[in-house]
């Protein structure tokens, strides 16, 4: 005899959707568990509508990327935050992770490069030269504007189909990024294209979330 499954009325439901939504992760207890290199994923704030429109392209609740690096310090090793933004002076990209945390609390995941995967497909990993290359496009790179332009293109409905897909890295328009193109290029640096067949200045929060190389291991950063 098959067992019926449990009915769940909407109280229950609605218990188990706040419960999903309110996994946050404390950054003072697992902040030596995160990995030189990894990658930073922000989620969206449904009450912005530039938010919702890149959580709706994207198919995924990631709105913005950046990346971690591990520093040594006289007093041990702290994480910093690499990031290629549209505001703000050059400098202010590069900062402790702990202070973007308590900025943006519960909004960064953490998602771990998988050195096996670069493996299996033949590519030898560097999480040393990827966080290189970000520090240089943080003090250097011009933010991408036109690309945020040309990916809007593909929002609109109907045009998708008389756009080609656009998969040539070289065409990235140096020294111009966003914040998702520069998280690819520099991992590409390192060894290995989070994203094969999507070009560089395409590539979206959701693609990177989606990738076979990344690996999440905490949500919900809270200080």
């Amino acid at each position: 005899m098959i067992a019926k499954p449990p009915i769940i009325n909407c109280a229950s439901r609605r218990e188990v959707l706040l419960a999903t939504h309110s996994i946050q992760t404390s950054y003072r207890n697992i902040r030596d568990q995160i990995p030189h290199g990894a990658l930073l994923l922000y989620r969206g704030r449904w009450w912005r509508p530039a938010d919702r429109l890149i959580m709706a392209y994207g198919r995924s609740p990631y709105v913005h990327s950046a990346m971690a690096a591990v520093v040594s310090m006289a007093n041990g090793t702290r994480l910093k935050h690499l990031e290629v933004v549209q505001c703000g002076r050059r400098k202010d990209r590069v900062r402790y992770l702990s202070d973007v945390i308590a900025q943006h609390p519960g909004r960064i995941d953490v998602y771990e490069p998988r050195p096996t995967v670069a493996y299996a497909c033949g590519c030898n990993y560097s999480p040393d030269q990827a966080v290189a290359e970000m520090y240089t496009l943080c003090y250097s790179a011009r933010y991408g504007w036109w690309d945020i332009f040309r990916m809007a293109r593909w929002m609109v409905p109907g045009r998708r189909l008389f756009l080609a897909p656009d998969t040539d890295d070289t065409l990235q328009a140096l020294p111009w990024y966003i914040c998702t193109a520069a998280s690819s290029h520099c991992y590409q640096t390192g060894g290995m294209d989070p994203v094969p067949n999507l070009a560089t200045r395409s590539t979206g929060p959701g693609d990177l979330s989606r990738s076979l190389f990344f690996k999440k291991l905490f949500e919900r950063l809270i200080p």
